[in-house]
């Protein structure tokens, strides 16, 4: 960017690297950057800031193809971890709904008013695991389902 503007060449110098020292944690987490010693302490090293970015759906993983400056190797090895992340939350043998739950829906569908007829053909995978309920949520996001 740098080199196509004929003014402000400093300042843009400064702003980038202003950017690069506030959030190194999160270029590290993307590899886009390398850590000096691995006892130091990163701002934005915490995996949650990418987290949260991936499960905003206007980010998603859009921002990982766009922004992040590596190889696509790189970046399918980013996106695998941030799933493994996302699923490492999730605690084992969770229940994705439990029967009180499904037994309210039921009567909410057999009940007549305005979203009766939306909650009767809404689709209701209640036995899908999270990583394909994730993988729907991905293909959604970057509208390939």
């Amino acid at each position: 960017m740098k080199k196509q503007v004929r003014f402000l060449g400093s300042m843009i110098h400064s702003l980038q690297c202003s950017l690069k020292k506030r959030f190194r944690g999160i270029f590290v987490n993307v590899k886009m950057s390398s850590a000096a010693r691995a006892e130091e302490e990163l701002p934005f090293a915490d995996p949650l800031y990418i987290r949260a970015a991936v499960l905003d759906p206007a980010f998603s993983m859009m921002w990982l193809q766009h922004d992040v400056l590596v190889t696509d190797d790189i970046k399918n090895d980013i996106a695998d971890m941030v799933k493994d992340l996302i699923l490492h939350e999730v605690p084992p043998g969770t229940t994705l709904q439990s029967p009180e739950y499904q037994e309210v829906e039921r009567q909410q569908e057999q009940s007549s008013g305005l979203f009766s007829e939306y909650r009767k053909r809404r689709k209701q995978d209640t036995t899908s695991s999270p990583e394909t309920q994730l993988n729907n949520y991905f293909g959604l996001c970057c509208g390939q389902a």
